[in-house]
């Protein structure tokens, strides 16, 4: 009896401590500062992309011309650095967007967002830039905004 148990308990062991580490594998957080976050600008579209090189920035960036912040986004900025750019619309004015976390699960990028709703019918523009270093998010190829929404 006294072996069944240690062995049971063994095992029970064993298993909770590869689900454990199991977990700890599937999502690494990555470091991450937001750049930039208006709930006043207005895009023109929803996007929510993964910008690597002052080139694919230089593409997007015309459409934000008008904002100084942006000039830090230069070609030395993107030797070690990406951008993830979240443009969006919602139904409700007044509310705030946050960015809780970033993190890698496989080759894919996770943005957690927690939006929190102001005035019902006043429809909001928002823009949230991200920036993280291309090192953390090396070996991506996809972005998902995980949204409280």
């Amino acid at each position: 009896m006294k072996k069944l148990f240690s062995s049971g308990a063994l095992m029970l062991i064993v298993l909770t401590g590869g689900i454990m580490t199991g977990c700890e594998k599937n999502s690494d957080e990555i470091n991450f500062t937001v750049g930039f976050k208006s709930m006043d600008y207005e895009l023109g579209q929803d996007l929510e992309i993964i910008v690597n090189t002052f080139d694919e920035w230089d593409i997007l960036k015309p459409d934000y011309a008008m904002v100084t912040e942006f000039d830090k986004y230069n070609k030395q900025f993107f030797v070690n650095n990406s951008l993830i750019v979240y443009a969006f619309t919602r139904g409700s004015g007044g509310g705030q967007v946050e960015v809780t976390k970033v993190s890698k699960r496989g080759n894919e990028l996770i943005v957690d967002v927690i939006h929190s709703d102001g005035v019902i019918d006043v429809v909001t523009y928002g823009i949230i830039i991200v920036e993280v270093k291309k090192t953390e998010i090396a070996g991506t190829n996809s972005l998902r905004i995980a949204s409280n929404d």
